[in-house]
């Protein structure tokens, strides 16, 4: 006899990552649009100084790569190609809007802005300011500083609990507890190669070989989730505002405890405002998703990077013996 499933639909939104020419290509087929190209007038609008619209209309005509890589330029893009992305699966579907079908909603760092944008909790032009003006605040703390960075750790799921402890013992920041075969960490550039090599050889003496585990560096300039971005909090606050703000149209699972918030979104921007300078507790996020043999998943994602750590999650499950616990999902991109 066959078991009734619930399928429940989680968006997923990226944080910055490193975004080219290429991957907005796809999204650049829409600009001529009507509803499209009337949303990147009122980007270029809201942020004039950045004319975010040509990185859409015409990524072919990206030369200097080097201003796309900006965190002024990467978070409110990023925030603008989340909407647009949405807007563009109205197109492909009747009108019908994907947000209103969730049960869930996950942000990843700059992405759970974007998930408030995507649920009009905050405004369209206000979440492009947000994300301007948080980079910016970003880049006034490390600017000055020895050069900052981020690398993504990758290793057995089975030695999670010993390579957190080994970089505990070396104390490096851990910015992201992506899977349990991948964390992210951040902080000076040279003092993270140093203590990443320290690791190795801490491994080597575990016997665990260094091809099983490796460090990938991100090329990314901020230190994002490290303590050095808590000065920035206070001011980060006042941006967004305190006034009072419309109720969550889908719960949200925040990064900075994994917890589900219902309906109060002053609530989920306290908690985007802490995590700044604490880590993302992504793992936590997507062990809600596991266990239920009786619900199904439809994970729907505003980019590429989210979507392959959810893939990652669901595969460590399966090398941790966890198989039974791995509920069925599917694992699509919005903009496919």
């Amino acid at each position: 006899m066959s078991t009734a499933h619930i399928v429940k639909r989680v968006l997923v939104c990226p944080g910055q990552g490193k975004t080219d020419a290429k991957g907005l290509l796809s999204i650049s087929k829409y600009a001529t649009k009507k509803l499209i190209s009337k949303l990147l007038d009122r980007a270029d609008f809201v942020l004039p100084q950045l004319k975010l619209s040509q990185y859409i209309r015409h990524p072919g005509n990206i030369t200097d790569a080097s201003d796309l890589q900006k965190t002024i330029v990467q978070q409110p893009l990023l925030i603008l190609t989340s909407y647009l992305q949405n807007e563009m699966f109205k197109i492909n579907h009747n009108g019908l809007d994907i947000v209103n079908t969730a049960d869930f909603m996950i942000g990843h760092s700059l992405g759970e802005i974007s998930s408030l944008v995507l649920q009009k909790v905050i405004p369209f032009e206000k979440g492009l300011e947000i994300g301007y003006k948080r980079g910016q605040l970003m880049q006034s703390i490390v600017d000055g500083n020895p050069p900052m960075g981020m690398y993504a750790v990758l290793f057995q799921p089975s030695h999670y609990d010993l390579i957190l402890k080994m970089l505990n013992e070396l104390d490096v920041n851990i910015a992201n507890y992506n899977t349990y075969s991948q964390v992210t960490v951040s902080g000076e550039k040279s003092e993270l190669a140093r203590k990443l090599l320290m690791l190795s050889n801490m491994l080597a003496e575990h016997k665990i070989w260094k091809t099983r585990v490796r460090s990938v560096d991100l090329r990314v300039q901020i230190p994002f989730h490290h303590p050095i971005l808590e000065p920035m909090e206070q001011d980060l606050a006042e941006i967004i505002g305190t006034g009072r703000l419309p109720a969550l149209q889908v719960p949200v699972i925040s990064n900075l405890d994994g917890e589900i918030v219902s309906e109060n979104s002053e609530e989920q921007i306290r908690k985007i405002i802490h995590v700044t300078s604490r880590p993302v507790q992504l793992t936590k996020c997507l062990e809600h998703f596991v266990g239920d043999r009786q619900a199904s998943y439809e994970f729907f994602h505003y980019g590429a990077t989210t979507q392959g750590l959810v893939r990652r999650f669901y595969d460590d499950l399966f090398k941790l013996n966890r198989i039974d616990e791995k509920p069925h999902f599917t694992n699509k991109l919005v903009a496919e």
